[in-house]
């Protein structure tokens, strides 16, 4: 009992440390299919494991980004205090959350469907190469995008859908998107990666480049989702929604300009956490509201 105690404790830790409800990033993508793809009927059970797939899934990467990164993290005075840098965690009690989480990931994509099952293990692989690639490219940003976009056609593939060529194109945006806020998110860092040799946009091309790379990566990711919306026939809503996507993410780049004026990273958490939400409800919403007043 005292283990398993141990155990939960551990794991309770380790799931605050990786923010296990910033998973809201990718499950209004991952559900948007069922509205976006209508004609497939989908239960209760395969909802509820949609869920749990996408919530293990994230806690694996970011469990295996935590442990690959420790000792980076240990010396970069903003992440010190995690808590396998600190210390705080065994590299052990952090390797058993990771294999809980990979398993519990596989059983749940099996129970989904067999193939899915079977193509999770080479998921739960491209999910861990994104810790190494910061070491090797500045194409990681762009890396954790794609890592990203695989929900919507997961979620499909689970479902027993079959993604269109409109899909990519939603998961394309995707890829876009979170690679723009990952540059953001990476300019608390400049410094530091630079120091290190770590290959980071911001430490490679300075805050300043970056902010207009990431610029351009949201207006590609605002694009592919019109193209998208565009190509399924979509309505006045999901533009109307798009729109206020576009707002959210201009108002993204123009705060995070204030804040280099500034020399401060005090609000990069509120632009990355807070606003960055905000996008993946405003897509599920178009989608659901669209269908509505079209009934």
């Amino acid at each position: 009992m005292a283990i398993m105690r141990t155990t939960l404790l551990n794991s309770k830790y380790f799931l605050e440390d990786i923010k296990i409800e910033h998973s809201l990033f990718a499950l209004p993508f991952a559900f948007s299919m069922l509205w976006w793809e209508p004609h497939i009927s989908v239960r209760n059970s395969q909802i509820v494991a949609l869920f749990l797939a996408m919530v293990t899934a994230r806690s694996f990467a970011m469990g295996c980004n935590r442990l690959i990164d420790r000792h980076l993290d240990a010396l970069n005075p903003r992440t010190a205090l995690r808590k396998v840098a600190s210390g705080e965690l065994s590299v052990l009690s952090a390797q058993l959350f990771i294999a809980s989480a990979a398993v519990s990931f596989i059983l749940v994509a099996y129970w989904l469907r067999p193939l899915c099952g079977a193509l999770a293990p080479i998921v739960l692989g491209l999910l861990a190469l994104y810790s190494y690639l910061k070491r090797f490219t500045i194409l990681c940003h762009l890396y954790l995008g794609i890592c990203l976009s695989l929900s919507p056609l997961s979620t499909l593939y689970a479902i027993g859908g079959i993604p269109s060529w409109d899909v990519y194109v939603v998961c394309m945006g995707i890829a876009f998107w979170v690679a723009g806020f990952d540059v953001i998110y990476a300019m608390q860092d400049t410094n530091f990666d630079y120091k290190a040799g770590l290959y980071s946009i911001p430490a490679r091309i300075g805050n300043e480049k970056a902010l207009l790379v990431s610029g351009c990566l949201y207006l590609g990711a605002i694009a592919a989702w019109l193209n998208a919306g565009w190509q399924h026939g979509l309505g006045k809503v999901y533009f109307l929604a798009l729109t206020c996507i576009a707002i959210v993410l201009l108002g993204q780049i123009a705060l995070t300009e204030d804040q280099l004026r500034r020399r401060s990273n005090a609000r990069i958490n509120f632009i990355f956490f807070h606003l960055n939400s905000w996008v993946g409800v405003f897509f599920l919403s178009g989608l659901v509201l669209d269908e509505w007043t079209r009934r």
